[in-house]
């Protein structure tokens, strides 16, 4: 928990033999903080009983009872005995996850759920200092500790087994730390070998490790949104404490700003709608496939990833016939996979780049008669358009992006022009690599891709090299379009939005990124560097649009070639402490 943000006051009490003791404590001032120690005398075997409760109110609005924990944020109890002759350590931290969890006499919360608090006193260790101060050799740097990184992927729901990619050696002697990223962007360091709140991790698999079942359960319910490794520190134990910022001294690691206090509500990417249409030419073939790494894997990672949780997707094959040109209706306007949510389709897109798709040869390809009134474009002008920040059509091809139609419906370029100019729809392309012997009428695929997604407003991937340089492109296009717009969230309190913060967590430097208010922010191109309300849009301008861009590209990029969707990157609406 966070000290004096979460909690401003604790109260021990601490039952030895027949004899009781409680003490409250105030943590909200200078010297008075976190750790507290306290000692308990008794006699051999004595049933010792220990509850530390956190409150986030001052000491003097502390329930009158001086033992009472009524109305405590956070509980924490241990059932133990005492051993003759020694000076047992009992640590007792006051975890985010068991916030607002009440248990039954003889429980205590551990990771959000309640169990046992039962202690094994011969399990425990002789107390000394370096066990509970931060400002010794014994203490874990978290930023000297966490500052070489490694990112990694849950490879196994099942049984909460994490995969990062780093070579075997880097571990050798030098030993892994695993962190955890609260739904509030907060950070803990938790413990090898507790089975209950902490990870396992076996140096004969260094490719792995395992956190406890519960954390597992909180990482799929959000309750944690960011897992992550730091190589190169000795893992921590339940015996190490944390460094005091003080003791932690210059590492190099980013600094963050002052603590501050965000809302655990996502800021969720504004809708968005995209309708896909492919062309199954012959010289396609190589893209209709279902193995790790193609294009279909693309698009069925991205769409299935944490940024595209908002977004609406459809799909069709682009038209293959001279009578799609003046046909008075089209099969385009109801398509193969039907719009629907991204994370309900992306099998369904992915599978229609199927081998069995694929036409015999190259057909002309009629782009244009795509474009025209009564095709695609009614799909998304179907759409309720104050619904979603962007409606996008794209073209995905490698050849042909010109259009055959006969007589002219007009270029490519123009109708997508025109359709934006008349309803706000963007025409985007994903251009691939064709073979050698690919016949392009004369035409330059890339030209033609590229002027279409200009003049139409929309994203433009660039997939001429190879499958992974596809991979790149379609990411990075869909990350401009993805990125930068949010909604502002329904707890947002924007009677001061001045005073306020966009905070995300940066999973590639490991660090909390604060964004400042700027009124100046109105769109993408306003000169300057924060955020702004924009109607119930929530718009990120300057660098800090770009910084949060390269964040989604950089771990997308990572995650999508180690055959996983792109990790969320937690967003999170900050207001003045003091509201």
């Amino acid at each position: 928990m966070r000290v004096p943000k979460d909690l401003r006051s604790v109260r021990i009490v601490a039952h030895v033999g027949g004899s009781t003791t409680c003490e409250s404590h105030a943590i909200d001032t200078a010297g008075s903080s976190l750790p507290i120690a306290l000692t308990l005398e008794g006699n051999a075997n004595d049933v010792v009983k220990v509850t530390v409760a956190g409150f986030s109110d001052a000491t003097t609005a502390l329930p009158s009872d001086p033992c009472s924990t009524a109305g405590a944020l956070v509980v924490r109890s241990a059932t133990s005995h005492l051993i003759d002759g020694q000076s047992l350590y009992l640590p007792m931290p006051l975890k985010y996850l068991c916030e607002n969890v009440a248990c039954d006499d003889g429980q205590s919360c551990f990771a959000g759920a309640c169990d046992s608090d039962v202690v094994d006193p011969t399990a425990l260790v002789r107390y000394s200092d370096p066990l509970l101060y931060g400002n010794t050799s014994f203490c874990i740097s978290n930023g000297t500790c966490m500052n070489h990184t490694s990112p990694v992927l849950m490879s196994d729901p099942d049984h909460c087994t994490f995969t990062f990619a780093i070579d075997d050696v880097a571990f050798d002697n030098q030993g892994v730390n695993i962190q955890l990223v609260h739904d509030d962007l907060e950070r803990e360091v938790i413990d090898l070998g507790d089975p209950r709140e902490g990870f396992s991790y076996d140096p004969k698999t260094p490719k792995e490790f395992t956190i406890a079942p519960r954390l597992c359960d909180d990482v799929k319910s959000g309750k944690i949104t960011v897992v992550s490794s730091g190589v190169g520190c000795p893992a921590k134990t339940v015996l190490n404490p944390m460094c005091d910022p003080a003791h932690d001294g210059d590492n190099g690691r980013p600094k963050e700003g002052a603590t501050i206090c965000t809302s655990t509500a996502d800021v969720m990417p504004a809708p968005n709608a995209y309708y896909f249409l492919l062309d199954r030419s012959s010289s396609m073939a190589a893209f209709y496939t279902q193995s790790q790494g193609t294009l279909a894997e693309v698009l069925r990672l991205l769409l299935s990833a944490p940024t595209f949780s908002t977004a609406n997707v459809a799909l069709d094959y682009l038209p293959a016939s001279a009578g799609d040109c003046t046909a008075s209706s089209s099969s385009l306007a109801s398509p193969l996979v039907p719009m629907g949510k991204a994370n309900r389709s992306a099998d369904a897109i992915s599978g229609a780049l199927d081998p069995s798709a694929v036409l015999a040869d190259d057909p002309p390809l009629f782009m244009d008669a795509a474009l025209r009134s009564p095709a695609a474009y009614a799909v998304l002008e179907a759409l309720d358009p104050s619904a979603f920040d962007r409606r996008t059509l794209v073209l995905v091809g490698n050849r042909d992006f010109y259009g055959d139609c006969a007589p002219p419906i007009g270029t490519t370029n123009g109708l997508g022009f025109n359709e934006h100019d008349a309803t706000g729809i963007d025409t985007g392309a994903i251009v691939l690599k064709a073979p050698p012997t690919t016949d392009q009428g004369g035409h330059d695929a890339f030209v033609d891709a590229v002027a279409i997604a200009r003049a139409g407003f929309g994203p433009f991937a660039d997939g001429t090299v190879d499958d992974k340089t596809a991979a790149i492109a379609v990411l990075s296009a869909f990350d401009i379009q993805q990125s930068c717009t949010y909604d502002v969230p329904a707890d947002a309190d924007l009677t001061h939005v001045a005073g306020s913060f966009l905070t995300y967590f940066d999973v590639v430097a490991q660090n909390r990124i604060d964004i400042p208010f700027d009124a100046g922010c109105v769109d993408a191109t306003s000169p300057v560097d924060g955020f702004n309300v924009v109607g119930s849009r929530i718009v990120v301008c300057g660098a800090p649009c770009g910084g949060l861009r390269f964040v989604l590209d950089t771990s997308g990029l990572y995650a999508i070639q180690h055959h996983a969707a792109p990790p969320l990157v937690p967003i999170r609406w900050s207001p003045p402490c003091s509201h």
